[in-house]
């Protein structure tokens, strides 16, 4: 499987798992959209301040660099790291020490629970513009969702694999992977995409269908 896939990576755990928040059950019951819709994303407010609806479902510690595998945007995000664990993306939290020390995590942009990480400093750096060639995350016409692979990329037919969607259905052997590459042009934007079926030999693929966005999710605040 394209275990690089996560947003919160577990680096003492076996990466043969599939991410437990990267597909949805498909439905034929819901409507094709006339147009892909753009959404941001963000654990905080435009003011650092953290939002209701989202739980902490963990408090730890570690140390951050700036920047991101899979965001970009107007503001500043931060890739982090423990013992055990990589979370990324994070966004900086308003507190009374200033500069602040915290962050929230999200381990994908439809998380409804974040890591909170208290660091001993983070590193001042000037945000990114956003590309809307580079989803952090994929909702596609099916209902299936996609995260951005994060660390090292693999390759099929000349193409970067840019997502991980979990398992195909009715498929429990295969999974679904996006090729980089987004199509604009038109309304509904598309990808390529590919079969990936995991062995102990290694990932084979075989070329997919092309689909089709519902949402592109983004980095924001």
């Amino acid at each position: 499987m394209l275990g690089a896939g996560l947003a919160l990576i577990c680096t003492a755990c076996s990466t043969s798992s599939a991410p437990p928040s990267t597909t949805t059950s498909t439905s034929t019951t819901v409507p094709i959209p006339t147009k892909t819709d753009v959404v941001f994303v963000a654990p905080v407010n435009s003011h650092g301040q953290p939002l209701e609806d989202l739980s902490v479902s963990q408090t730890t510690t570690g140390q951050c660099g700036a920047g991101s595998d899979s965001v970009t945007g107007a503001v500043t995000v931060y890739r982090c790291f423990g013992k055990t664990y990589v979370a990324d993306p994070c966004w900086a939290v308003a507190s009374k020490v200033v500069p602040t020390r915290t962050v929230l995590c999200m381990a994908a942009p439809w998380s409804t629970s974040v890591i909170k990480l208290v660091t001993q400093g983070l590193p001042s750096a000037k945000p990114a513009g956003t590309n809307l060639n580079f989803p952090w995350g994929i909702e596609l016409t099916s209902g299936q969702r996609c995260l951005a692979v994060q660390g090292a990329h693999e390759s099929f037919d000349g193409f970067v694999v840019e997502f991980n969607c979990g398992h195909l259905s009715g498929k429990a052997q295969s999974e679904l992977a996006l090729l980089r590459g987004v199509d604009r042009v038109g309304a509904i934007w598309s990808y390529r995409s590919a079969e990936v079926l995991a062995s102990k030999a290694g990932n084979t693929f075989s070329l997919g269908p092309i689909v089709h966005v519902r949402v592109a999710f983004y980095g924001g605040a």
